[in-house]
């Protein structure tokens, strides 16, 4: 390790950077476990923002502008285990791709405007034990 680059791909795990003008996320160091980026202006989420066999376990993106998901987003996310998308103004979750093992155990998508949740997207996350999906602006759920 000489560069201080090179320390930094090591030492941090942790970045919190709550309400401030973050608009998009360019990409996140591989050793990264736990990213907050809640309370900023971010509205929407790219396929290339996670290099792959990153170690990102919790994601909060609480309280942002977020509308559009890219479908690739989660794919290379095996480790989250914690996602945060409460606050935002996500109609939709079709044609969103989780890798085939993920572990994620917690997602809240509270106050959104998601008006269905197709039942394959739920089957694709095994291990989840909660869903926070209050506020629902349609209660719809279908089985397609």
């Amino acid at each position: 390790m000489n560069s201080s680059e090179e320390i930094n791909e090591y030492i941090i795990n942790k970045l919190k950077k709550r309400q401030n003008q973050v608009y998009m996320i360019r990409s996140t160091r591989k050793c990264l476990e736990n990213l907050n980026l809640s309370g900023n202006k971010i509205e929407i989420l790219n396929s290339l923002e996670f290099p792959g066999e990153n170690l990102l376990k919790d994601i909060n993106l609480e309280n942002n502008l977020i509308e559009k998901i890219d479908q690739n987003f989660f794919i290379n996310l095996r480790c989250l285990e914690n996602l945060n998308l409460s606050g935002n103004k996500i109609e939709s979750l079709k044609d969103l791709s989780f890798p085939d093992e993920n572990l994620l155990r917690q997602l809240n998508l509270e106050n959104n405007l998601i008006e269905k949740i197709e039942n394959y997207f739920i089957n694709n996350l095994n291990g989840l034990e909660n869903l926070n999906l209050s506020v629902f602006r349609k209660e719809t759920y279908s089985d397609n």
